[in-house]
Formats: C-alpha cells, structure tokens, sequence
C-alpha cells in the first residue's frame, strides 16, 4: 500500500471529480440537465485537475529529496516519469487516431506527432489547445514540469528546487507580456500555453514539499477525504457567491490553487491506517486514477449510450452520474490491472538493466 494511502485516495477522488465534470456536461448537452449547472460541472473538473498538478509538485520534491544532483539523478529522473506517462498515453492516443479515422474525421500526421511528443497545438490559432486525446492537455503541463525539474536536478541540490520555484515564477510572469491575465484568456500559441499561470500550481505543490523537507512531516489531520470533499463544497460556494465565470480570472485561479494545496495538505497530514474495505477501494481508484483519466471518457460515451435506451434513467440525473463515475473507476481499475501495470513492468523489465544505476542518498 502507498506510503500515503490517503494522498492515493485523494487521486481517485479527483480522477471522479474530472469525470463528473465531463458526465454533467454531457447530460447538460443531452438535455437532461439545465444549462446552468454547466460552469460547475467544469468547477468540479477544474479542482480535480489543480489537485493533480499540486500532487504532482509536492512529490517530485518529495521523492527527490535525498538524492544527489547530477547526470545520472536527471537521467534516472526522466526515465522513470517516461516510463510511467508515455506507454497508457501513446496507447490511448492510438486508440482515439483509430475511432477518429473509423469515424471518417482521422487527425493529420502533424497533430499525431505534436500529440505523441506533448507539443500543445490548436485546431486554429484562437481554439482550444489540446492533444488528439481531449484531457491529454494536462499531460502536456506535467511532461513540461517534467522536462523542467529534470534539468534543475543538475543543479546543486540545496539550490535546485528553489530555482524552479523561480523559474516557474518567472514563466509566468513572462507569459503575462505575451497576452493578458487580467482578464485572462486561455493560450493560443504553445509558448503562451507553457508559460500559463497553470504552472502556479505545480509550484504550490512544491511549497509543500520544500515546507516537509524543512519542518519534517505534515501531520495531525483525521478524516481526510471527507475533509476534501468539505473542500471542494467550499470552493463551489466561493464560486457562487463570488461571481466566478469562466475562463477563470487569475486572482480566482490563485485563490482555487490554494484551496487545493490546503486539499493535498490535508490529505499527506493524514497517517491514520487506511484499514478498511472503503479506504482499500479508494486507495484501488488512486492508483488506477492515471487509466481512469485517459480513458473516462470512452466510458461515458458507451455508459451514456447504454443508459439512454432506458429513458426513465435519464430522469434521474444524480442517480446517472454516479453510475458512471462509479462505472468510469470501476473499467479503469480493469484498465490499470490488465494494461497499465503489466505494460509498466513488462517495460521497466527491459529498459533499467539499461539506464545508468540510481544514485544513492546523500548521508543525512
């Protein structure tokens, strides 16, 4: 089991939070759902993706806390979040390139290879940025943090993650003469979309890890998933109340990044066992979150489907959703077990025995 079972957990729920965005949305355009639930569907998918990223800073700080800087650290680096990113990605890349040419509509070559090497491109200069795969745009964000913590891990350790920190500052700030923040409009250009305030929030999560190696361990918190969902009640009310429209304004987007480093905070603050039949199932959806997420959408297609053959379901919208998140978790934990993992071992089986050993901590 994970060494912070109930930060696993907290993956699984924000895995559900995406795919009840995407559900909601979907039954809105059914029209099963008023119109008006719309801006918080895309609420919930917007916490549960900032979730992620602030997951994703707080542990690359975390795991590479006591390793020395240098080649061979960046190199091992690296390799691994290849390893465990590009195989489940470039499979359901594939997997859309098919449907979309079985659909008559297949993607240019040039969208396939911007897709497979995590370059953002639009269809046109003023449309969303995103890959073949639709939610693929948050693994162009990651792979960027990736790249990026990789080559300051050459740096002098004790140096390396506060020049991140500044640098993920400064992109940011760079990305503000590009176009405007305020109001904010969403990247059209690749350069505009890896200099985007989105990378707040990886440096969130690094504050949080810099925060642990500093003053030790987060503790003291009970109850932690239902704390984060409380969490995530809060910042629809804020949302409500706070006249909040889509796309977010910067100030918003600091104030829901926070929020969601308060949700991580409490979760890596929680110790206590995850005994239990309900904690070992949403640490099982934690770890199946990365399948969950690239292929939820599959699954609500064919859920959605299925469901509306029964046209007294579609009355019950609340009763739908939950069907498909639950369905959306539950295929891709199948995913995750007959597909990611084996490919993930199969893979690490050829390729280590090939990379340079991992260095070995520092003495304390």
């Amino acid at each position: 089991m994970s060494k912070l079972p109930h930060l696993e957990m907290l993956r699984g729920v924000a895995a559900s939070l995406v795919v009840a965005d995407h559900g909601l949305t979907s039954l809105v355009a059914a029209g099963s759902l008023p119109a008006e639930i719309t801006p918080y569907a895309y609420l919930l998918g917007m916490m549960g993706v900032v979730v992620f990223f602030v997951i994703s800073g707080f542990l690359m700080v975390r795991t590479t806390a006591s390793v020395p800087g240098g080649p061979a650290t960046a190199v091992d680096f690296g390799a691994r979040r290849l390893l465990r990113i590009v195989p489940l990605y470039y499979i359901a890349t594939l997997a859309q390139v098919l449907t979309d040419s079985l659909k008559g509509a297949p993607p240019t070559m040039g969208e396939i290879v911007k897709s497979l090497l995590f370059i953002p491109y639009g269809p046109s200069f003023d449309q969303p940025m995103h890959p073949i795969v639709g939610q693929g745009w948050t693994l162009n964000y990651e792979m960027f943090f990736y790249a990026l913590f990789a080559v300051m891990l050459l740096a002098p350790r004790a140096w390396s993650a506060k020049i991140l920190l500044a640098l993920l500052m400064l992109l940011v700030g760079v990305g503000a003469l590009m176009r405007p923040l305020a109001p904010y409009t969403p990247p059209t250009t690749a350069l505009q979309f890896w200099a985007d305030p989105v990378l707040l929030y990886f440096a969130f999560g690094m504050m949080l890890g810099m925060a642990e190696r500093r003053f030790g361990p987060w503790t003291g918190m009970r109850w932690s998933i239902p704390a984060s969902l409380a969490l995530v009640a809060l910042a629809a009310a804020i949302f409500h109340f706070g006249g909040v429209t889509f796309p977010v304004s910067l100030e918003w987007q600091v104030v829901f990044g926070v929020l969601a480093a308060i949700i991580v905070v409490v979760c890596i603050a929680d110790h206590t066992p995850a005994d239990g039949w309900v904690a070992r199932l949403l640490v099982a959806c934690g770890s199946a979150s990365f399948s969950t997420y690239l292929f939820h959408t599959r699954i609500l297609n064919l859920g959605l489907r299925a469901w509306s053959k029964l046209p007294a379901v579609l009355d019950h919208p609340l009763l739908l959703i939950i069907a498909l998140v639950v369905s959306a978790n539950a295929v891709g934990y199948a995913i995750y077990r007959l597909v990611e993992r084996p490919v993930d071992r199969l893979l690490r089986r050829i390729f280590w025995a090939k990379l340079p050993k991992r260095p070995q901590p520092q003495a304390a």
